[in-house]
């Protein structure tokens, strides 16, 4: 009898990694759950997901986030767990994934299911650098117990992110790296080839579709520059426009992307800079990769762009953009250079 496994997305990255998975496994059955979209209507990767032709999913489901107030926010989850409870009656998965464990969905799901196993699927940067805020009192104390006495006392804080008790198997990019929070999970290689396949590139095109955006436009490409998350973006805003203006001054052809989570549209100003080709922000990263030239070169912050750029195509030069200021830089720079990412420092690109 096939096993069945719920995939609980809230990211674009972690629909595409979920999706690779459950390739990975034909034979068994899968349902999808993107969980805290801003947008539930009209949502790119929903309809992405539901016009692919070669989807692995059984069925998908779509459940809102960022509800504004206490309340309201209470009784939107309220109602999302007994979506997520009359599912997993109907289905009774074994599998249950996330890519953060410090979701509420995932965590009432692992409660609701028979004796299922919890996978975190690669995050990104804190997989490899742990999240100190997780062990801090605000968490740790605080949030756990309002949480546990506003939805109960299913939820568990997580030490660090994949780390609670909830989880079991670990999909990682580069098991050799990974956080010691994490080494005694059961760590399973995530396989770039698993990403490269006929199937997902059809999912990846879908979405290059939807946005009306011809993956032609990166012919030639020399330079892609990853913006960091609004939230990120905030306080470096001349910084980065300084940034872009220098390397847009040679002649080469330069992109940049914002992040596809962004509320705001163009902080930086971007539709008035000449010659500059602005990627739409919603595009998620994984789905431009098969489309940039070999001797691209990746300019972002911190992030899981970088990190899977190097996973998926190595022959891209990578670099990284670090903020001193960043209380987290040292242990982000050890990381990055692991991987042998380049480090910039953004004072010294200012200077430069």
């Amino acid at each position: 009898m096939p096993d069945c496994h719920f995939y609980f997305a809230s990211t674009p990255l972690h629909v595409f990694l979920s999706s690779a998975i459950a390739l990975t496994r034909p034979n068994d059955q899968h349902i999808l759950l993107m969980i805290d979209q801003p947008e539930v209507d009209n949502n790119l990767y929903f309809t992405g997901v539901q016009r692919w032709a070669s989807s692995p999913f059984e069925a998908s489901h779509i459940f809102e986030g960022r509800v504004k107030g206490l309340r309201k926010k209470i009784q939107s989850r309220k109602r999302i767990f007994a979506q997520i409870k009359a599912l997993i009656e109907q289905y009774n998965p074994k599998f249950l994934y996330t890519g953060n464990d410090r979701r509420i969905e995932f965590q009432y799901g692992m409660s609701q299911a028979n004796d299922a196993v919890g996978c975190y699927i690669d995050e990104g940067t804190f997989t490899y650098v742990g999240r100190k805020a997780s062990s801090q009192m605000g968490d740790a104390i605080f949030d756990n117990i309002g949480k546990k006495l506003t939805y109960g006392f299913f939820w568990k804080n997580p030490p660090t992110i994949g780390g609670s008790a909830w989880v079991r198997d670990v999909y990682v990019a580069f098991p050799d790296l990974i956080y010691q929070g994490l080494k005694h999970k059961n760590i399973i290689h995530l396989e770039p080839e698993w990403l490269q396949n006929d199937a997902l590139r059809q999912f990846s095109d879908g979405i290059l579709s939807l946005q009306s955006y011809s993956p032609d436009a990166l012919s030639g490409l020399a330079m892609l520059i990853a913006l960091p998350h609004e939230s990120l973006l905030v306080d470096s805003v001349s910084s980065w426009q300084s940034i872009i203006t220098k390397l847009q001054a040679s002649s080469a052809k330069v992109a940049v992307k914002y992040h596809p989570r962004d509320l705001h549209t163009d902080v930086l100003n971007l539709s008035t800079q000449n010659h500059l080709i602005e990627i739409p922000r919603k595009i998620n990263f994984e789905s431009l990769i098969p489309h940039i030239p070999e001797d691209c070169v990746i300019i972002g912050d911190f992030s899981s762009v970088l990190i899977n750029a190097k996973w998926l195509k190595p022959s891209l030069t990578i670099k990284a953009v670090a903020d001193e200021r960043n209380a987290m830089a040292e242990r982000f720079t050890a990381f990055y250079k692991a991987l042998g990412i380049d480090i910039l420092l953004l004072d010294e690109l200012m200077q430069d």
